[in-house]
């Protein structure tokens, strides 16, 4: 169990350093010709890094996960401006709904990593969440790009979404799933929950 929770933290506190740098560039690019910008952007990542690093709040309501994954999407959206388009479709949820911290984003950062930085006319995510039969459904969708342009530092496709699975497993066990699809156009990450429960 140790092992287990070792591993879930190491899964919470990761985060790209160069997405750091890059972030905090762009706030101070804009503290002199947008310091209202700059600032708000400061609070969230405040906020970001605050429940990166807790070791306390394991599991959220489901409102609260998609605010948390909006604000990773705002800073992203400073450093790639255009490129980069987020389609938002989230249900309405009962209270008793409630999810592991930090499982949209990092499904979301799997989007950008491989589907939007690697395109240089950027591309569409389309994140829907959904209540059906006692369980949260999660689709998170992203365009493909024609040509894809290295990375510097290029990671194994699929390892961040084994990462989330063996953690959702954790939370779960076998009554998570977490699947993917990809097609010319579209790469399609669903991940499937019970609406509470779950190891905190």
């Amino acid at each position: 169990v140790s092992e287990e929770r070792a591993r879930m933290q190491a899964l919470k506190s990761r985060i790209r350093p160069h997405f750091v740098f890059n972030s905090l560039n762009i706030i101070a690019s804009l503290t002199r010709s947008s310091p209202a910008k700059a600032e708000h952007a400061i609070e969230d990542m405040a906020d970001l890094f605050r429940i990166m690093l807790s070791e306390t709040e394991n599991l959220v309501p489901v409102h609260k996960e998609v605010e948390t994954a909006q604000k990773y999407i705002a800073l992203e959206q400073l450093r790639l401006d255009s490129r980069l388009n987020v389609n938002w479709d989230s249900g309405k949820f009962p209270r008793k709904a409630i999810m592991p911290v930090l499982t949209l984003q990092p499904l979301l950062e799997n989007a950008i990593y491989f589907g939007i930085e690697t395109s240089p006319e950027g591309g569409v995510i389309d994140v829907r969440l959904w209540e059906e039969d006692e369980k949260i459904h999660i689709t998170v969708s992203n365009s493909l790009p024609k040509k894809r342009k290295p990375l510097r530092g290029d990671k194994p496709k699929g390892q961040a979404l084994d990462d989330m699975r063996r953690r959702l497993q954790t939370h779960y066990g076998d009554s998570a799933v977490l699947t993917r699809q990809e097609n010319n156009e579209k790469f399609v990450v669903t991940v499937i929950l019970p609406i509470r429960g779950g190891t905190p």
